[in-house]
């Protein structure tokens, strides 16, 4: 999912498609200010585009935006004319995983920031943001959860879990401060940690600043514990089958490859939507659907996929 990053526009640099500015935009961050002239600027607040901009940077943090005219030029700036070009807040993809080669991929589609809920481990993770902050790695900003917290597979689990195996409330509580304590900024949970532990794991995360994301199969469990978010389109729609029995049956059946994904929307009981949708606008939880994933094809570039896969 890729969303506008309105909230950090005036603090982060603009990405200009078509046009490799990083040179310049490194440069600007130690020398005179920066002035980006004649493109069409889109702000993201809903108003109009302002054709002709111009906006001025100084060291990592934009100044002044407006018409060309409007806004003062620092005499020792150095001047880019971008006419012709359209500007755009930085991008951020709600639901990265990160490897260690995207990095520029993100850069080169505007993508400048990156929360990796992934299952990559806390060192790694924190190397690839501490490399990207010293300019040693190109890519995006990156927000990341680290290894998540898993609860015990169930038997019939193909697969083990990867991530801080999670048994009891207490355990929930101390890996978060440790995650905490190593600078990861995001808490995530898998589906079979137990709602004791969840919460306890959602309270100490709440008393030290986390916000925290899941996969889960019960949003109203998320929403109650106050998580700021839920993972793919299954969260909302597995939730929505009423019999706890059946639900979790249907997930097995999708983990042990019996149903794929996409046709997990069969089961989904459309009845139920709207008081899950109610709870989580009243707990302010946001969604990842993640629907590009398996609905690329109908996308009108599936053809030239389907071409380039013959």
């Amino acid at each position: 999912m890729i969303c506008l990053n309105r909230r950090y526009f005036f603090g982060v640099l603009l990405i200009f498609f078509a046009v490799d500015l990083s040179p310049q935009l490194g440069a600007a961050q130690t020398s005179s200010p920066l002035v980006l002239q004649g493109g069409t600027l889109i702000d993201a607040t809903g108003r109009l585009p302002i054709e002709d901009a111009v906006i001025v940077v100084e060291g990592n943090r934009i100044k002044s935006v407006g018409k060309r005219g409007d806004v003062a030029i620092p005499r020792n700036a150095r001047v880019i004319d971008v006419k012709g070009k359209t500007i755009l807040p930085g991008l951020i993809d709600g639901h990265c995983h990160l490897l260690d080669f995207v990095g520029e991929i993100y850069l080169h589609l505007g993508i400048t920031t990156c929360p990796d809920i992934t299952q990559n481990d806390d060192e790694w993770t924190l190397a690839q943001r501490e490399g990207t902050n010293l300019g040693k790695i190109h890519g995006p900003r990156i927000w990341s959860t680290g290894s998540r917290l898993v609860g015990p597979p169930p038997a019939w689990a193909l697969r083990g879990e990867r991530g801080y195996l999670i048994k009891t409330p207490e355990e929930a509580r101390q890996v978060v401060r440790k995650k905490k304590e190593a600078g990861i900024e995001i808490i995530k949970f898998n589906e079979y940690v137990s709602p004791e532990a969840i919460k306890a794991g959602a309270e100490e995360a709440h008393r030290l600043g986390l916000p925290i994301t899941c996969h889960c199969l019960d949003v109203f469990l998320a929403a109650e514990a106050g998580f700021a978010g839920v993972e793919h389109h299954w969260a909302p729609g597995m939730t929505s089958i009423g019999d706890l029995k059946k639900r979790w049956e249907i997930h097995e059946r999708r983990m042990t490859g019996k149903i794929n994904t996409a046709d997990l929307s069969y089961y989904y009981e459309p009845e139920n939507f709207d008081k899950i949708v109610k709870a989580m606008v009243e707990k302010n939880v946001s969604w990842s659907p993640t629907i590009a994933t398996w609905y690329r094809p109908l996308s009108p570039s599936g053809q030239i996929l389907t071409r380039g896969a013959a």
